[in-house]
């Protein structure tokens, strides 16, 4: 009696791949938008240092910097708790910017996109670049933070360190943007304060979309590190731009930070 010879398992294996090759597959995807964004950040900041008008390319920077953060979120986390974060987060944002008032500067909340006095798709720009910005601070103060892994009380150590580094963009920024200013040390330290704490509150409402629940060793990603640069960058060449040379040093304080956090998350893999 003949054998019947078994079916072919190649189109099976395309249709299932293996863990492995499901890994290969995302770290490759990961470093193709890694490139994209970091070329399109450079572009930016080339912009902004030159001062050319573009928004277009400023929308494209914010919206490759949501899509990598999706994709290392995702080794992590249920696609829909992804999106979940980045919707709370925006939608925070952009009700801060409507209760502020738009038409007042000091209310920059992007890198380098227009103020609120702008169109409403700019504030929607704004509300997506708050959420980029808060979801890869804490992305980079992870493998900063990775010594007080075993504290008890290691989320509120990551709440408080994201928090002061969104914060210290966020002063960067609206330095950048704004310019000198002659408010009060009180008014100044309020100001930091009033940023650290909006950054803190943000997280915290959305912590529990961000608690892991896909099984396994939790991944420490090294694409939050890309992202981080690519947004100081632009702050960077926008304050370079206006000849306020002690923020661009600030900024690049922030992105030696970032390139630190990302050597720590090589070490990890």
């Amino acid at each position: 009696m003949e054998s019947v010879p078994e079916p072919p398992k190649l189109a099976a294996n395309m249709a299932n791949p293996t863990g492995q090759e499901r890994q290969v597959a995302d770290r490759s995807l990961g470093i193709t938008l890694s490139a994209f964004f970091l070329g399109t950040s450079a572009f930016v900041a080339i912009g902004r240092f030159l001062g050319w008008p573009g928004q277009a390319s400023e929308v494209i920077f914010v919206a490759l910097g949501l899509a990598l953060t999706v994709v290392w979120m995702n080794r992590n986390l249920p696609l829909q708790n992804v999106l979940l974060a980045i919707a709370i987060l925006a939608s925070l944002d952009f009700v801060a910017i409507l209760v502020v008032e738009a038409g007042k500067t000091g209310n920059h909340l992007s890198p380098g996109l227009p103020s609120a006095q702008a169109t409403v798709l700019a504030k929607y720009m704004q509300a997506a670049a708050w959420a980029l910005l808060l979801l890869n601070a804490q992305g980079v103060a992870r493998p900063l933070a990775a010594r007080l892994e075993g504290s008890s009380v290691y989320g509120l150590w990551m709440l408080g360190f994201a928090s002061a580094l969104a914060c210290g963009f966020a002063v960067g920024s609206e330095a950048a943007l704004s310019g000198p200013s002659n408010k009060t040390w009180a008014a100044k330290t309020a100001m930091v304060m009033g940023w650290y704490c909006f950054a803190l509150l943000c997280l915290a409402l959305v912590s529990p979309s961000l608690l892991k629940r896909k099984p396994g060793p939790k991944v420490v990603s090294i694409e939050p590190a890309w992202v981080w640069i690519g947004l100081n960058l632009v702050v960077m060449a926008t304050a370079a731009s206006r000849g306020f040379w002690n923020v661009a040093v600030f900024q690049g304080v922030l992105i030696a930070l970032g390139a630190w956090a990302g050597l720590r998350a090589l070490g990890t893999r």
